[in-house]
């Protein structure tokens, strides 16, 4: 995981999720071949109750074209996964609700 990948996790750990948010937006911008980046801002999209733009962000690594590194490729299974697997649920998670 690079550097900048682990200072967006950080991030989120703080709530600070708008931060990590541009970053993984960049890291996307940067390298659109980075599936585990863009993965990962769906994720975050996803729990921030952005579901639309986390299921952009889902289908354009899974339409992106087939990685040859095992990391990379995880990622495309992943967001298959999230994309087939996520389209029903309504309900927020679990650290993005009120308390």
């Amino acid at each position: 995981m690079s550097r900048c990948l682990l200072q967006t996790r950080a991030l989120q750990c703080l709530g600070r999720y708008d931060e990590a948010a541009t970053l993984l937006r960049e890291l996307c911008q940067r390298d659109a071949g980075d599936l585990e980046a863009r993965c990962r801002l769906g994720e975050l999209l996803y729990d921030a109750g952005q579901r639309a733009a986390a299921q952009q962000q889902w289908q354009a690594v899974v339409k992106a074209k087939r990685p040859q590194d095992g990391l990379q490729l995880a990622f495309l299974g992943r967001a298959h996964w999230h994309s087939a697997a996520r389209t029903t649920s309504k309900r927020p998670a679990r650290r993005w609700s009120s308390r």
